[in-house]
């Protein structure tokens, strides 16, 4: 049964996650109900790949948390970092100060409305915005700006709100300009 189900079957059938939007709460139910696991990582030292396996939503409906260090497939020069305050579950994704780091998830996730938001939770530290590309299903959903935050320990928030697809099996975040940023998680709701 997917996490969502346990957790409704815990709310008694009231979806409780849309009303929650502090991150560190989100995590903690998502967890207590086993809608996250410890990822199991194989790195690919030639190319400083990681490659993640986690159940964070698995066939089920939105909201679907999306934690960046338990990606299926971090890449391009982007890893798994915990050296700064402040990002939720065992750390978040640095992206290099160069473009091309990539962060990819595959998951069946299913919506109920073709109508959706995506929030990504991020911290730039760095002198100059940060820019993205979001891919849903391989396709470019949106270029995004990251603006500065002030520091590396200080997190924010960039949401779209568009049409998608009514089934995602494929999220990937991918930089596309010279400054990095760090990425702590993507909710789809």
């Amino acid at each position: 049964m997917g996490g969502l189900n346990r957790l409704n079957q815990l709310s008694g059938g009231v979806r409780i996650l849309s009303a929650l939007r502090n991150p560190a709460i989100i995590f903690s139910v998502f967890a207590a109900v086993g809608c996250m696991e410890s990822p199991t990582k194989s790195a690919s030292p030639a190319e400083n790949e990681v490659t993640a396996t986690a159940a964070q939503v698995l066939d089920d409906t939105i909201p679907a948390f999306l934690q960046a260090e338990a990606a299926t497939t971090i890449a391009g020069g982007a890893e798994v970092g915990a050296n700064v305050s402040g990002y939720t579950g065992s750390g978040y994704v640095g992206y290099p100060h160069a473009a091309g780091g990539v962060v990819e998830w595959q998951r069946h996730i299913q919506f109920d409305l073709k109508r959706k938001t995506i929030m990504f939770r991020y911290s730039n530290g760095s002198s100059a915005t940060a820019f993205a590309d979001v891919r849903v299903n391989g396709t470019l959903y949106a270029s995004l700006p990251f603006p500065r935050t002030g520091s590396w320990s200080t997190w924010s928030t960039v949401s779209i709100v568009r049409p998608v697809a009514a089934t995602i099996t494929s999220v990937s975040v991918t930089v596309t300009s010279t400054k990095g940023m760090d990425l702590d998680y993507v909710v789809l709701e």
